[in-house]
């Protein structure tokens, strides 16, 4: 689990480096890194966390939306 925690970490720092110039990739990165959180703070049973991650996912999930919907070049 302790992988699952770096990966998600990692990915974060990444999306934060290419959020810079693209959007929607970033985006796609930090739902991926959402997606493992709750992978680890369900294993872990941190339900703090787990509940905060979920949250965060819904939130990931209208801005990505937001994103295609809004900022697709036409």
């Amino acid at each position: 689990m302790e992988y699952v925690s770096w990966a998600a970490n990692i990915l974060a720092v990444v999306g934060w480096t290419v959020n810079i110039k693209h959007r929607k990739s970033a985006m796609m990165i930090f739902t991926v890194a959402t997606i493992l959180s709750i992978v680890y703070f369900g294993a872990t049973r941190q339900t703090p966390f787990f509940l905060r991650s979920l949250f965060y996912l819904v939130i990931d999930g209208v801005t990505l939306w937001h994103i295609v919907r809004n900022e697709n070049p036409k």
